[in-house]
């Protein structure tokens, strides 16, 4: 079952917070809702807790800041920019607040908050339930034998995510989080960037991040489709003005694009774009997984996009990140338009 953050909010008065970790933990730092209702909460809560990169989104909140704070340990370094000291454990408590390194140490956070707040017998009850009794086959990890190799290797498979270490604010977020702004980093390339929403000061990046993007593909269009798939100054202010867009950005230039719009039941993309020389860096996932966040929030029950022929190399991103073929063929400037849909 998934739930939006919208759901979440509607407890007004939790006596326990639990944030998990996972995929959603930058875009949970960019959601304007969570971020209050955690700040609105975290006051009255008896406990606030999170479990591996789920400290991310609540450090942001700057609930964190100046306390002994663990996380899964590939994000350490982004969890100081927020803030927080690090502290290498299978959990910490730091007043009100307890949390966890990765995933497995949950369940030792877990049963230290159920001797906490139903006494140490149930927590014993609840370990011998779970038969959880770790023997690891290769014994205890050796963390002086862990270095960046390995760091890039864990993000890699993981969540692939950090933050561009520049003073600015995280998401919609009310409250300035010095020197971190949520964004992303290419475990490949090692080449950071920011993902934030658009303003009508974007304009002109935008247009001339659609026309290098889609350069490559000029011949295959009809020159209206290409106009139409480029924009112009007008357009672009039209789509400023009636979508949500959102722009991946590198030491102050816009490396990529897109825009998402909620209407009935679903929402769309359109706009995708990301310069040549940005491919393959995990751009377009992080503006992907921004424009997601944007659409769940709304509590659309699906998204759709429209792509041509000659963009083979989206389709199979697209496809990639879940989406799939409608079967609806329309008419794009006489070139055939195909829609993809993805349920949420």
């Amino acid at each position: 079952m998934h739930h939006t953050a919208d759901d979440v909010c509607r407890y007004p008065g939790p006596d326990v917070i639990i944030i998990p970790g996972g995929p959603g933990s930058v875009a949970a730092m960019a959601n304007h809702a969570l971020q209050t209702y955690l700040k609105a909460t975290a006051e009255s809560a008896t406990v606030v807790a999170s479990v591996c990169t789920g400290a991310l989104p609540l450090a942001a909140t700057g609930l964190l800041e100046g306390r002994r704070v663990s996380v899964h340990w590939a994000y350490a370094r982004e969890l100081e920019l927020l803030g927080a000291r690090y502290e290498r454990a299978r959990f910490t408590e730091d007043g009100k607040f307890i949390t966890s390194a990765g995933v497995s140490a949950g369940i030792d956070m877990a049963l230290h908050l159920a001797a906490k707040l139903a006494g140490q017998e149930i927590s014993q009850r609840i370990q011998l339930g779970l038969e959880y009794d770790p023997q690891p086959p290769f014994g205890g990890i050796d963390w002086t034998q862990v270095g960046e190799k390995e760091l890039t290797r864990q993000r890699r498979g993981g969540h692939g995510r950090a933050f561009n270490a520049s003073s600015g604010a995280v998401g919609g977020a009310s409250r300035p989080v010095a020197a971190a702004q949520v964004g992303a980093m290419s475990a490949q390339s090692q080449r950071l960037f920011t993902v934030r929403r658009a303003d009508s000061n974007d304009g002109g990046a935008i247009l001339a991040c659609l026309a290098a993007a889609f350069a490559p593909y000029r011949n295959s269009y009809t020159p209206a489709g290409f106009a139409d798939t480029v924009l112009d100054s007008q357009s672009i202010e039209h789509r400023l003005s009636e979508m949500c867009v959102f722009v991946a950005v590198s030491e102050g230039d816009v490396v990529g694009t897109i825009a998402c719009a909620a209407t009935g039941d679903e929402g769309h993309l359109r706009g995708m774009a990301v310069l040549p020389d940005w491919q393959g860096t995990g751009v377009a996932s992080a503006l992907l997984e921004a424009a997601e966040a944007e659409i769940r929030n709304q509590c659309r029950k699906r998204i759709t996009l429209n792509t041509t022929e000659p963009l083979a190399r989206a389709m199979s991103f697209y496809e990639h990140h879940g989406f799939t073929r409608s079967g609806r063929v329309s008419d794009f400037f006489s070139m055939p338009l195909y829609e993809w849909v993805k349920r949420l």
